[in-house]
């Protein structure tokens, strides 16, 4: 069993890492859309282990409220100082008018994910932040939107004050194409009311109407401490939330015992402090990304069922008459394979064939080379010559 507030408590506040899984962003600057720039000389981004970010093929970028991209950074490798060696980024933030707040997001590319950066800025024309030696530090957290400071510029009044100001000519006087009250607000008390509340929707007190995040939640957790030698749960019995213990209202310091269905235990199987009713997996993925799945099966080589035969993961086996990977030979007409079928073709070229070269040298020929012409018998009853061609092919005539 776990609390809520071990899902979401103060640390995540600043420490949790809010990405989304992606593939590389299509983030583009647009130099020609903005007519003016404020430069971050040098900036340095801290995962939430305090460890130095900026791999090949990170991303910095800003983005003003609408998600419009403000600029990109460039990655620096400073060859001196305390940075040496690491990446320190260098950023152009454009605007068309100073004010606009701005974020920041940062892809890592080792993880594929897109991380929120902490930290903010209210643009301000031709504004340098940070440098190599000394860089803005920036940190991947949860990221809220602040509501703009507001305070008086002395410097549009000069050589006055703004109090000596508004004290001889008033808020409503024109100082040099500027109303007094507009450049004075604190003096004037014309500062503008902002809807700010805890935007944090792991906070008791979140406000989910806010437009602005004033930093002040509630989480929950009993301080038990506090009002020794009771534990909150008896005080909250005894004198209830509203009680002031020793300069605390009981309420600020005994957040559960005082909030007891906002922070409600939960069910928590599998220890990964999320919340069973909430959980995507109450127990684990398997090498398939299947929750509580058994992996790949025996005999199979992948998620998809694919086996080994022998030439790779879900690859046809060996083939061929070779009998190896990837092989389109044949047996020919001898029986050789990937032959031929030269080796046992006749002198005609027909294999297994049956034709033989004759005494004459002729394939499939009768001898007709060694034939005797001309034969003649002449003489008597006792005597007979005969008489026949000359032959040159005969070797001999018997």
């Amino acid at each position: 069993m776990k609390r809520l507030v071990n899902l979401f408590n103060l640390v995540c506040l600043t420490m949790c890492v809010q990405f989304a899984f992606a593939d590389t962003p299509d983030w583009v600057d647009n130099p020609a859309g903005y007519e003016f720039t404020a430069t971050i000389s040098g900036a340095v981004i801290l995962d939430t282990d305090g460890s130095q970010l900026g791999d090949d093929g990170d991303i910095f970028a800003a983005f003003d409220e609408a998600g419009e991209v403000r600029g990109i950074a460039l990655a620096l490798n400073p060859p001196f100082g305390p940075y040496q060696g690491t990446t320190v980024y260098e950023m152009q933030v454009r605007s068309n008018a100073g004010g606009d707040f701005i974020t920041f997001k940062y892809y890592d590319a080792s993880e594929d994910a897109v991380l929120d950066i902490q930290e903010t800025y209210e643009f301000i024309i031709n504004d340098i932040i940070g440098g190599v030696i000394e860089p803005w530090i920036m940190h991947v957290g949860v990221s809220y939107p602040t509501a703009p400071e507001c305070a008086d510029d002395d410097a549009a009044v000069a050589p006055f004050t703004c109090a000596s100001a508004v004290g001889s000519f008033g808020c409503n006087f024109d100082w040099a194409g500027n109303l007094i009250g507009d450049v004075c607000p604190v003096t004037c008390g014309s500062c503008p009311e902002y809807n700010e509340g805890c935007m944090d929707d792991s906070a008791v007190n979140y406000d989910s109407s806010a437009e602005y995040h004033d930093g002040d939640c509630t989480y929950c957790g009993d301080d038990d401490a506090a009002v020794a030698p009771f534990t909150c749960a008896a005080a909250v019995a005894q004198f209830g939330c509203d009680f002031d213990w020793g300069g605390n209202i009981i309420g600020d310091v005994c957040i559960t015992s005082c909030n007891p269905e906002a922070c409600a235990e939960c069910e928590d199987a599998d220890g990964d402090d999320i919340c069973d009713d909430v959980d995507d997996c109450v127990g684990a993925y398997d090498e398939c990304d299947v929750c509580n799945g058994s992996g790949i099966a025996d005999g199979q080589c992948d998620c998809d069922g694919n086996v080994n035969l022998g030439c790779g993961c879900g690859e046809a086996g060996p083939s061929g008459c070779d009998n190896t990977c990837g092989s389109t030979l044949e047996n020919d007409e001898c029986g050789v394979c990937g032959g031929d079928n030269s080796s046992c073709a006749d002198c005609a070229g027909v294999p297994n064939g049956s034709a033989e070269v004759d005494d004459c040298g002729v394939c499939g020929g009768d001898n007709g080379c060694l034939a005797v012409t001309g034969l003649a018998a002449t003489g008597g009853l006792n005597e007979v010559f005969l008489q026949w061609d000359y032959n040159p092919n005969a070797a001999s005539y018997n």
